[in-house]
């Protein structure tokens, strides 16, 4: 059966078990992660609402979630883009480049008709976007852009606000969003409870030790576990409100 096991995990993804077992929990379910893959912090023992005292390792402007804020073909403009919104008291939650070859087509111009189209989600303040503040946007990084010459061929420029089901994708966001509901897409399939999956839901819970974690209803447990994932192992984090929840911000944004 162990062999089973360690073939499974290698062609199907890594494997993740909860950081604590309730004695509720059938002798059946796992109460931790196999030897093998020892991505997991140890039993949780403090509270979740315990604010994180140890910086994550930065090295430059290197975080561990540049791979959320920008798409592998879009991270080359990061250190173009992220001054230029700051100047404006902006922040970038979010760049793709779709189409995107950073290669070596002719020098091209900002078009409608183009094959690429840079994606910018940006956010002020307030957390929000008006169509003004995206037209100052789009503005100041064509102009930028195209005097770089970073993106070859001809582009297409979105910006936009990040919406209701935002993306997380700043060290910041994990902790400022705790407690909010969220999907996460790993990398790769990841083995719970002997099943792949790549996809989960559940609450934030913030950041331990350099992981993401995120409270999920998981079979055989009669409660809700806390999971871990390295952020190299996630490709996607958004919110999920609820129907009611969007429903009474709405009714907010209406008064």
């Amino acid at each position: 059966m162990q062999n089973t096991s360690e073939d499974r995990q290698q062609n199907e993804g890594e494997t993740i078990a909860p950081l604590s077992t309730p004695s509720s929990a059938p002798s059946s379910a796992p109460s931790s992660a196999p030897s093998s893959t020892p991505s997991f912090t140890p039993p949780f023992t403090q509270p979740l609402t315990q604010p994180l005292t140890q910086p994550l390792t930065q090295q430059g402007d290197i975080t561990p979630t540049n791979h959320l804020m920008a798409g592998a073909g879009a991270r080359v403009l990061l250190p173009v883009v992220v001054p230029v919104l700051e100047d404006l008291d902006f922040t970038l939650v979010r760049m793709r480049l779709i189409g995107a070859d950073m290669g070596a087509a002719p020098k091209g111009k900002s078009t409608k008709n183009a094959k690429k189209v840079l994606q910018i989600m940006a956010e002020n303040k307030e957390g929000t976007l008006t169509l003004g503040e995206c037209e100052t946007i789009s503005r100041a990084l064509s102009a930028l852009l195209d005097v770089e010459d970073l993106i070859s061929g001809a582009y297409a420029l979105e910006v936009s606000s990040a919406g209701l089901e935002r993306p997380l994708t700043r060290l910041a966001d994990f902790e400022t969003y705790k407690g909010a509901r969220v999907k996460l897409k790993t990398i790769r399939p990841i083995i719970s409870n002997d099943k792949a999956r790549s996809r989960f839901q559940g609450i934030l819970c913030g950041i331990e030790n350099d992981e993401l974690l995120l409270e999920v209803a998981l079979e055989n447990y009669s409660a809700p576990q806390v999971l871990g994932f390295a952020f190299s192992q996630i490709s996607e984090v958004i919110l999920h409100p609820s129907a009611a929840e969007i429903s009474n911000l709405l009714n907010t944004l209406k008064d």
